[in-house]
């Protein structure tokens, strides 16, 4: 009896160790330095879901940046891609679909359909494509992803890490910033049918988000890899953010967009948005003195140089301001 009782605690602990990581997984980066504003579980094995197709963008990228192909390039319809399951643009085997409808299918649609077209006809088959991804995976340094498919279709063999998507994301806005604005498209027109983007917070949300992508199968979660940018103080200021194991799609939107609300503008000594447009309010108080306000952990600093009067005010302010997070929470 105890023999038995040692051996299945054995197996379930083999089971356990070989399972990926089910927590959730945070990143989120500044866009020029590429330091690390928040981190959560960054290196751990995950599922990535439609994630994957970004690096199925980024070798389409790559084929129209070497000639390869063109917008207008004809790619073939074949019998894997219309066996895909949803989500699909429902392709016909035997017609031809354009390079340009491709891609917007892959960034609006997430369309399966459509990323096994474009895996064959860059790579002439499905199989050699995800060798390709695998190649440029290691050439891009993303030591803890491994693509089975071009679709994000589950595969247990099929793993990323938060950190790696962070990589890949920051490789597409940087490598090809001539198709970036694609990544913010949302809705794309196909035989009539308009599609709508899976990335809610392109239409939601009160920062200008731009992208990336959705993924979303049961063993992954809600997976999301998204960039946001506003000007502060003048300059243009961009994070990336991915967060991978949502458990609904609405509470991943919301995290992902509290997260970026907490972090887009507040490294280093950015202030927070919503203090500097208060401060900005007080005719008092010029920009130049906007750097006391703020240490490296956004607490205000209150300067004697104020006057006694302004110091209020903007008490008064911050106080109102905690208030509000509070009551978010």
């Amino acid at each position: 009896m105890f023999f038995i009782r040692a051996i299945s605690i054995l197996v379930i602990c083999l089971f356990l160790k070989s399972f990926v990581h089910a927590e959730k997984a945070v990143v989120v980066v500044d866009a020029d330095t590429l330091r690390p504003l928040y981190t959560k579980n960054a290196h751990s094995q995950h599922y990535p879901a439609s994630l994957t197709k970004k690096m199925t963008l980024y070798l389409l990228f790559e084929a129209l940046r070497n000639g390869k192909v063109t917008m207008n390039t004809l790619f073939n319809v074949g019998p894997e891609a219309v066996k895909q399951r949803p989500s699909k643009l429902h392709l016909k085997q035997g017609e031809q679909i354009t390079v340009r409808d491709l891609i917007h299918a892959l960034v609006v649609k997430s369309a399966n359909d459509a990323a096994v077209v474009a895996a064959e006809g860059l790579a002439g088959s499905h199989q050699a494509f995800v060798q390709e991804m695998n190649d440029k995976a290691k050439e891009l340094g993303m030591n803890n992803t491994r693509f089975k498919n071009a679709t994000g279709w589950h595969d247990k063999g099929q793993v990323c890490s938060a950190h790696d998507m962070m990589v890949l994301g920051v490789a597409l806005f940087r490598n090809f910033p001539e198709h970036w604005h694609l990544f913010s498209k949302k809705y794309f027109t196909f035989k009539g049918q308009t599609h709508s983007n899976h990335n809610k917070l392109l239409f939601r949300s009160s920062q200008v988000v731009d992208g990336i992508k959705t993924g979303y199968t049961a063993p992954a979660g809600f997976n999301l890899s998204t960039s946001a940018y506003a000007k502060i103080q003048g300059k243009m200021k961009r994070i990336f953010v991915v967060y991978l194991g949502g458990k609904t799609a609405r509470s991943r939107d919301d995290k992902v967009r509290q997260l970026v609300q907490n972090h887009l503008g507040r490294s280093d000594n950015n202030p927070d948005p919503f203090l500097l447009s208060q401060i900005n309010s007080m005719s008092s108080v010029s920009n130049d003195d906007l750097d006391m306000f703020f240490n490296r952990k956004q607490n205000i600093v209150y300067k004697k140089i104020l006057k006694p009067k302004n110091k209020l005010k903007l008490k008064k302010k911050f106080k109102l301001h905690k208030k509000k997070k509070k009551f978010k929470k």
